[in-house]
This record gives C-alpha cells, structure tokens and sequence, in this order.
C-alpha cells in the first residue's frame, strides 16, 4: 500500500505539518509572553507586546492550520499509485529546528532583558519564516496534485507539461508519484546556508545529520550508463517564482509548470483570412491572392453542382462564387520573417511563448516513446520558427 493509498495511515505532506506548526507556535508565543512580561517597562507597553503575540498565534497559526487542512484533503483524495517515500514527519523537524532557533535568537538578545523592540523584532522574522515556509508546504501540495492531472495530457496536447520551466520540481514529482521508486525525499534545509528550504532525496549519517543526494550516474560491464537518484529542488524559489504571498485562492491560478500550447486551426484561419483580406491592397498582396471560386453542394441525385441565388420577385438566379486566398510559398515565408510577419505569428498564435506552440508540433517518436520535433520531407529537423510557420502553410492546405 502505498503511502496516499489510505489517509489514515498516510502521513500526508500538509496534514502531519499542522500539529508541529501547533506546537511551534504555541511554544513560539509562551517564549515571547514569557520574556516579554518580565521587561522592566510600562505595563501597557508590555502587554501590547503580550497582545501582538497573541494575534500572532491568531492569525498566522490559524490561517496555517485551516490552509493544512485544505491541503492535506487534496493529497489525500489523490489517486492510488503513489510511492511512499515523501517523508512528511520532516517537516516537524524542520519546524522544532526554527522553534529552538527563535529562543536562541531571544537569548542571545539577553533573554529575560532583552528589550521590548528586540523581541519584537525577533518574533516578527521568525513570523515571516514560518509564514514563508508554510507557503512553500501549500504551492508543494497544490503543484503535486496538478502535476498529477497534468501528466495524463499527451506530451504534445494542449496544456500537457514540458520541461522548461521548474524542471527539478518536475523531477521531485515524478519520483513521488512512481509507485516503485525507493529512497526518502522530504523538505530540508539548504545545507549551503542560503535559508532556503529544498526538496531533495536524502539520507542519514551515523549521527543523523541529513546527507543531500544529488542524481548518480553508473556504467555496467556492457557500457550502459544510467542515472539514479534526483537533483534537488529549491521549494523557497519554487514559492518565490511563483509569485504565492498567501492568497490561498490564488493557488490554482499560478504557473507551476510551462504547458504546450494549443492552436484553434479554425480560429486561427479566420484570424489570418481577414489580416490577409485588409492587408492585400497596402503593400502586402505578393504574400497572397484573393479568387472567386464557385460554391459547390450537391443536388438531388448526389452530383456536386456549383450553388445560385434562388429564383423568385423577378430574379434571375446567379451562380455562388466564395472567396479563396491562396498563399505565394516563397513571398510568405521571408513576410514571416519581417516584423510585421512575427507580429502576425504573435496574434495568431495569442501573444504565446512560441516554445509553447512550438510543442504542440512535435510528434510520437515509437522507437523511444517520446514526443520529438518534426522533420521536413528531407529529414531535417525544424527550428521554432520553421515549425510555426508551417502552421500557418497547413491551414491553407
């Protein structure tokens, strides 16, 4: 059974976060009560001190739990199938580390006579980190839950994940989510001393100091290389990039992956039909031509017959004709290549990274089952900027 199999049993990411931030804050304020009290200053200046803590606890404690519980549910109502190696009870330890830092940080400031504005001042960063770091625990959960929706997209559909953006989370997720993968991955702190939290496969000295492990590359006897392990992922810079200040509705609107973008062949057509009719007579009419063609239906018998106006008031009927724009390959392609040619492409394609679109061209290789760019008729694989373009051809086709 895997670890999200049974919620129960499961130790998930937010839900086993929320009892030690419980304790981390309330060990947090009856510290700060505790010192602050004591100063030898006026009471009132005291237990406005006392009462910011309180609403600290208030605030930032109960926003925590009620956001843990939220993602604790979303965890657990995943599917089945996923490994078990997230180690979730990390988290407390990473919480009773900032708790024992903050009560250093009190002493060294003179403990008991400390002054009001130091402790202030300490209890208002170590807010911060904590608030920070939940943030970094809620975009964790809701990034894993649409990766795992994500993930089902054909590689080259619309809003199927690519690898650009975020690629070391992509890297965490995919080892969450494969039920054989083996190891342990939690949260930890940057052994580099940035103060940032990271996402990394881990393990344990003789005396328990966590070891980061970084991916491992191995060649057999037969010349095969193969890589192990997974690269660590900065979950601060995860949070930061992001752009996540704690609007929790908020959440599912940001960008955590870059995503293949889609073209609407039949929005985009009419889109480049009516630039090409309003451009054809101001210096653009070599990209194209504009002519009438007759409008066929098929009669009574199933013979394709060319349309007319119906007869009727004294009206002769009319043959239907439509109007037909025909691309000049050669004056197109170098159009495409002006500013005007990309501005187009721009539009067409709804001002989208062309990276993006350029995905959606790619194309089932069966040999290694991957998604691959495509090629032209000579086997050359083409650019961005080729690929693209030949959108624009094909909808003329």
């Amino acid at each position: 059974m895997g670890a999200y199999d049974d919620p129960k049993v499961a130790l998930p990411i937010m839900g086993q976060a929320a009892k030690s931030i419980e304790a981390f804050y309330r060990s947090m304020t009856a510290a700060g009560n505790q010192r602050l009290q004591s100063i030898n200053q006026a009471q009132a200046a005291a237990e406005r001190a006392v009462s910011r803590t309180r609403k600290f606890e208030k605030d930032t404690y109960g926003g925590s739990v009620a956001q843990s519980q939220i993602a604790k549910n979303k965890i657990s109502g995943l599917e089945k199938g996923t490994s078990d190696i997230f180690k979730g009870d990390q988290s407390r330890a990473n919480l009773e580390k900032m708790r024992d830092n903050f009560h250093e940080a009190i002493n060294k400031a003179g403990g008991q006579d400390a002054s009001q504005s130091e402790i202030m001042e300490i209890t208002g960063e170590y807010e911060q980190k904590i608030i920070n770091y939940k943030q970094s625990l809620e975009v964790f959960a809701v990034g894993f839950e649409k990766y795992r929706e994500l993930i089902e997209i054909e590689g080259n559909a619309d809003n199927a994940i690519m690898e650009g953006l975020n690629p070391e989370m992509i890297g965490i997720y995919e080892r969450m989510n494969d039920p054989n993968a083996t190891g342990e991955i939690g949260i930890v702190e940057d052994p580099g001393g940035s103060g940032d939290f990271i996402v990394a496969d881990f393990t344990r000295d003789s005396n328990g100091k966590i070891v980061v492990n970084g991916p491992t590359t191995t060649t057999n006897a037969a010349g095969v290389t193969s890589t192990t392990g997974t690269v660590p992922a900065n979950l601060s810079k995860f949070k930061r990039d992001l752009g996540y200040t704690g609007e929790t509705k908020t959440l599912n609107d940001l960008e955590y992956f870059q995503q293949v973008t889609g073209v609407d062949k039949i929005e985009a057509k009419k889109f480049v039909d009516q630039y090409l009719t309003n451009n054809l007579n101001t210096g653009s009419s070599s990209i194209a031509q504009i002519t009438q063609v007759p409008v066929m239906v098929k009669n009574q018998q199933g013979t394709l017959v060319q349309a007319s106006t119906p007869a009727g008031g004294g009206k002769t009927p009319s043959k239907k004709f439509k109007e037909k724009i025909t691309l000049n390959d050669k004056e197109m392609r170098q159009f495409l290549t002006t500013q005007k040619g990309q501005d187009l492409k721009n539009a067409v394609f709804g001002g989208d990274d062309i990276e993006t679109v350029y995905r959606s061209t790619y194309v089932l290789d069966p040999a290694t089952n991957t998604y691959v760019p495509p090629k032209d008729a000579q086997g050359n694989v083409l650019t961005a900027e080729q690929a693209t373009n030949q959108i624009i051809f094909d909808l003329y086709k």
